[in-house]
């Protein structure tokens, strides 16, 4: 609960902020980010990942990730993540976007025997972006996905052979250098996962249709 009070303040403040008359933020973009967070139950994370967004029609935009790492729980797993989805952003001032995603994707677990699970989920997210100055982005989010649970390390222990509901959020920031370039520092909070620390290079490109 105190992630989402977190995460409604710091909205609010970005909100507040929003009058600035600073140009909002782009969203055709490519990452190229790590991720590092001790879960629950041990559960910890590490990932390199990659992340590709295309704006179209001026408030439409798909998404595309791919990310690779390992968990510390069941004397490791190999995780192997594959996500796409397809968003509406909007423009609430001329700094500031509100964002809603539907996305789906896979979860491939592979134990150190090499016995692979594969996991499907599905879900939506909710977030704002704003440019609080011409060089700083505040974003957040909030997150839900159902995930398929076969025996998958993506969901709670009870929830094997079930379907698990996973609630979460983030929050972050964003140095641009210039308008192409930045660097963003963000924390993910949800479940098993726990707290995981992101950074990520981006390079963006500006709405290309």
């Amino acid at each position: 609960m105190k992630h989402f009070k977190l995460l409604a303040l710091a909205a609010i403040a970005a909100l507040a902020c929003s009058g600035a008359a600073v140009a909002g933020p782009q969203w055709t973009f490519a990452n190229v980010g790590f991720a590092n967070g001790d879960g629950d139950e041990d559960f910890d994370t590490k990932f390199v990942g990659f992340e590709g967004c295309l704006s179209f029609a001026d408030m439409w935009h798909v998404r595309g990730e791919l990310a690779s790492g390992e968990t510390a729980e069941n004397d490791g797993l190999d995780v192997d993540i594959l996500q796409f989805g397809v968003g509406f952003h909007r423009s609430i001032s001329d700094n500031t976007d509100v964002s809603i995603d539907v996305f789906f994707g896979t979860i491939d677990e592979t134990q150190p025997l090499g016995f692979s699970i594969e996991s499907d989920y599905t879900g939506y997210s909710f977030g704002v972006r704003s440019m609080l100055t011409e060089q700083f982005e505040f974003n957040a989010s909030v997150n839900y996905a159902d995930v398929d649970c076969p025996a998958s390390a993506a969901c709670d222990i009870g929830d094997i052979g079930l379907s698990a509901v996973d609630v979460g959020g983030q929050i972050g920031g964003r140095y641009l250098f210039d308008k192409a370039m930045s660097v963003g520092v963000g924390l993910n909070f949800n479940g098993v996962r726990g707290d995981v620390l992101t950074v990520d290079f981006r390079w963006a490109f500006g709405d290309v249709f």
